[in-house]
């Protein structure tokens, strides 16, 4: 079959190239692109191509839309800033209480997300109690089969506690926020 340059070639366009036996040559160092996995053969699930020098030249991802919506929403996690992950949640969390009334672990996730938002907000600088949070088994004992989307975010909070914990221990608790 033929090899054609990726320069400007689309995602998808690459991907049925591939797919139909030909072979992609990286349009910056020229090296042939290759399959993720690498073993990828017809009929099995293609998950991506990259350049093997260096995948800033060409990287394409091929999951389905669903888990590429779900990571996609994680990286956007990660991004926000920690205030505002607490934020959220905690907003999330307030609403939520008018439909779970007198549920205790969302009562618990209330009063976590409330202490946390406090350091964040440097009401207080009581450090000692981030060892007792537990928002993310939280989420996946009790938040998961209700609300995943409020399950994720516990599990962007439990992101930004780890780093203030990181950061408690180095000293560095306020550089988070």
């Amino acid at each position: 079959m033929a090899i054609f340059l990726t320069a400007k070639l689309a995602g998808v366009e690459a991907a049925k190239l591939i797919r139909q036996g030909n072979s992609l040559q990286c349009s910056v160092c020229s090296s042939i692109i290759v399959t993720v996995p690498a073993n990828w053969v017809e009929g099995k699930p293609l998950h991506g191509l990259q350049c093997p020098t260096d995948q800033k030249h060409f990287l394409v991802h091929l999951d389905n839309a669903s888990a590429m919506k779900e990571m996609r929403a994680r990286m956007r996690a990660r991004e926000n800033k920690p205030l505002q992950t607490l934020e959220i949640a905690h907003n999330r969390a307030e609403h939520m209480v008018e439909v779970y009334k007198d549920f205790q672990p969302l009562e618990s996730v209330r009063v976590q997300l409330k202490y946390l938002l406090g350091l964040a907000k440097n009401e207080h600088a009581d450090y000692s109690r981030l060892k007792d949070i537990i928002v993310g088994v939280y989420a996946a004992r009790e938040f998961e089969a209700i609300d995943i989307e409020f399950a994720k975010m516990l599990y962007a909070v439990e992101e930004v506690v780890a780093e203030l914990r990181r950061n408690a221990n180095d000293g560095h608790v306020s550089s988070l926020i």
